[in-house]
Parts: C-alpha cells; structure tokens; sequence
C-alpha cells in the first residue's frame, strides 16, 4: 500500500506567542475581553467608581430615622469629618452612596421632571411673601436668604436646605449636594437606611 505523504498538511507556525495573536492576527475577541474578566466584572468596576464615601457626626447613637425634627429624614454628610455638635462627645458615621443617586442644587430645575417641584415651590413663596422665582432660587442655591429676605435667621437656612433635599427626592434621588463655610454638604435621605450607617469614631 501507498504511503501517503502528510508533511504539506502541517498547520503553519504562529507568527507570535503573545496570546492574542495567531497565525491569522488578532483574535478581536480575545483581545477586548481577558480571560479572567467578564461583562458583569466591568459592570461593577463601573459601579464602585461612582460610590463615595460620606460623614455625619451626632452626639447620640442612632439607631432609628423618623421624618420629624429639624431636617426630617434628611442626615446631613460631608465628604470629611467636622463636627457641628457641641462639646466634644460625638459619634462619626459612615456611608457609602452612588453619586447617581445625588442631584446638585444647582441642576433641580434643569431636571426633565422639574415640573413636579411645583408644589413645593409655591409653598415657600407663600411662607415668605416671594415671587416663586426667587423660591427656586432659594433651592438651586443661585439665591442667598441672607441677601434676599428680611429678618432671615439660620433655622432659615436650615429649612431651605430640608427643603432642597426633598425637591431632590420629589425627582427620585436619595438626596441632594449643596454648600456651605465647609464645602460640598449631602442631605441624604435615610429613612428605613440605618443599617447603612457604619460607626467609624466614637469621640466620648
């Protein structure tokens, strides 16, 4: 019987030993997906990159949020620790949010749903005698009460900032981003969330 000569069918040498490549190039899908990495890998890459971590100092243990008291259901956070308590007992808390769920100030009435806002709007011009213009502009901080009502107080303030966090919520987030002397200030919505609140310090 014939022998057959088989040497001519051998597969060609790979033009490299990188791992994406072979005797044809590139294998396109290998080279956009390592092996050890999957679409659900990314994804929460993608996540983690949009989670900050918050503060809030109290002289109290929490340990539930009711929607009464000076900001209702609203914790006031900072990107770092300060203290606005008195004396020099204090517990410092942490969360850790996706900035998705924040909306600035500034951006309220540039939302798609700004419209709902309405109703709110119209309540603080009527609690201080203003146009409703200048009520948005207590919200979307582009107004200062200081500057613009008279007999304007801190509990003003604090108020407005209540305030600025619902209209936040009314729009679906968790909360709102504003200002203050120490710089970015967060108004969270904790509410039913006290289990994310993780002690870091305890200062007693």
């Amino acid at each position: 019987m014939e022998k057959r000569d088989f040497t001519a069918c051998k597969r060609p040498p790979k033009l490299s030993n990188h791992p994406n490549r072979g005797p044809r190039g590139p294998d396109p899908k290998r080279a956009q997906c390592p092996p050890t990495q999957t679409m659900e890998t990314v994804v929460n890459e993608k996540k983690n990159e949009r989670r900050i971590e918050i503060f809030h100092t109290s002289p109290d243990l929490i340990t539930k949020i009711n929607n009464i008291g000076l900001f209702g259901e609203f914790l006031c956070f900072s990107g770092h620790v300060y203290v606005m308590t008195a004396g020099s007992c204090y517990i410092t808390y942490k969360i850790e949010i996706d900035e998705d769920d924040l909306i600035a100030a500034s951006q309220l009435f540039y939302h798609a749903d700004a419209a709902k806002l309405d109703g709110l709007v119209n309540d603080i011009a009527s609690r201080y005698d203003i146009d409703t213009d200048i009520a948005e502009a207590l919200l979307d901080e582009s107004g200062s009460g200081w500057d613009i009502i008279d007999a304007w107080d801190a509990d003003d303030s604090f108020f407005i900032q209540k305030c600025t966090a619902r209209a936040a919520k009314i729009l679906g987030y968790r909360g709102a981003i504003m200002t203050d002397e120490q710089g970015a200030l967060y108004m969270i919505d904790m509410l039913g969330h006290e289990d994310e609140l993780e002690i870091v310090g305890d200062m007693s």
